[in-house]
């Protein structure tokens, strides 16, 4: 559980290769920092499954390639342990990348632009199917009750 708590703090960068496409990036890279998860792929799927943890698997619903997405967290038995939004970014960041040329062993060094979205609404943490907790979130800031 300590492992889905973390989700809370999750760093999502929504990152872009310099090259796009209608003003859509061709690449998009998700970096769950506190998680130790990285997520690219060469084109843009609106549902991503992937593997979180030893423990649990996350499904995300992209409505943008900004950052907005809907997720759900999953135990290894499919039961829905977590839930939450994210909106878009509201700038878009910059970060150095290095490619190494598998090759050749050359570095190349460039830049590319990222988003870094918003955490969002309420999220919502289960366990044994029932609500454990919620978190209200109101465009990256915690709201206490």
């Amino acid at each position: 559980m300590k492992k889905i708590s973390m989700i809370m703090a999750l760093t999502l960068l929504l990152a872009c290769d310099n090259f796009k496409q209608n003003n859509k990036p061709l690449v998009l890279s998700l970096d769950l920092k506190e998680l130790n998860y990285w997520w690219q792929h060469p084109v843009i799927k609106q549902v991503i499954k992937e593997k979180l943890s030893d423990t649990s698997n996350i499904r995300f619903y992209l409505t943008d390639y900004k950052g907005a997405l809907t997720f759900e967290v999953y135990n290894q038995k499919n039961k829905l342990i977590q839930k939450g939004a994210y909106i878009n970014a509201l700038a878009v960041f910059k970060q150095y990348v290095a490619f190494i040329n598998k090759s050749t062993g050359d570095i190349k060094m460039t830049v590319e632009d990222y988003y870094q979205p918003l955490p969002d609404g309420v999220w919502i943490y289960y366990s044994n199917e029932k609500i454990i907790k919620q978190q209200r979130y109101n465009q990256g800031n915690v709201i206490l009750h």
